[in-house]
C-alpha cells in the first residue's frame, strides 16, 4: 500500500491565492481591448510562496516519520527553486499550468 506524503500549508495557499488575485487583477486592468477570435496571448508569471510542510510520510513496509518543518528550517536547505504561471489563452481556448521545482539540501548527522 503506498503511503503519501501529507502536506499542510496555510501559509503556501494564502500566499499563492493573494498573488494570483493581485495578478489577475493587473491583467484586467491592462487588457480592456477585444481580441481577435484567432490571436493567441502568452503569459508568463514567476512568483514566490513561502510554505511550510507538516504531516507524515512513509514508504512502503518502513514506519511512518512525522515531517515538520517551517519556512526557515527549508529556506536554509534550499539550493535551487521555481515557481512558474504560464498561461496561453484566445477568444475560445485556454491552456495554462503552474510550475514548480525545489531542490533541498541535506544536513549530516
Amino acid at each position: 500500500m503506498k503511503k503519501l506524503l501529507l502536506v499542510r500549508s496555510t501559509w503556501m495557499i494564502a500566499c499563492h491565492v493573494i498573488l494570483q488575485a493581485i495578478l489577475i487583477n493587473c491583467n484586467a486592468q491592462m487588457d480592456t481591448t477585444v481580441a481577435p477570435a484567432k490571436k493567441w496571448h502568452f503569459l508568463v508569471e514567476p512568483y514566490l510562496m513561502f510554505a511550510n510542510l507538516n504531516g507524515t510520510v512513509g514508504m512502503g513496509e518502513l514506519p511512518d516519520a512525522d515531517v515538520n518543518e517551517d519556512f526557515s528550517d527549508i529556506f536554509n536547505h534550499l539550493q535551487a527553486g521555481v515557481m512558474v504561471y504560464a498561461e496561453m489563452h484566445n477568444n475560445h481556448w485556454a491552456i495554462t499550468s503552474d510550475l514548480s521545482y525545489m531542490k533541498l539540501g541535506e544536513d549530516c548527522i
